[in-house]
């Protein structure tokens, strides 16, 4: 279940864009193209909106490290999307959240 008490802050926001700046295009192979840097990316946020190893969390990991390629110039647009769908939404957003991602 989402932590309905957390809200994204600007801090949270500042933190996903140091992330982008020098990680994103780390974790980057042939098979799921930029996912495990987009995870990385947003973990910190996931963990505080879910709760560090509940079940949901493991949830959205996993849509997280599905396939996911965009030019590096609008990846962090589509987190705050997909961000700001799953602080509404929670775990019941995990659709919208891949159709965001695929396009």
């Amino acid at each position: 279940m989402t932590n309905s008490n957390y809200k994204l802050t600007k801090e949270d926001f500042n933190q996903i864009n140091k992330r982008s700046l020098f990680t994103f295009q780390l974790g980057w192979n042939y098979e799921r193209m930029q996912a495990s840097g987009y995870l990385y990316m947003i973990l910190p946020q996931l963990r505080k909106m879910y709760g560090d190893g509940t079940p949901e969390l493991k949830e959205m990991m996993k849509v997280h490290t599905q396939f996911f390629n965009t030019s590096p110039f609008f990846h962090t647009i589509i987190a705050g999307f997909d961000l700001a769908m799953e602080e509404k939404d929670g775990v019941g957003s995990k659709d919208a959240v891949n159709g965001i991602k695929t396009g």
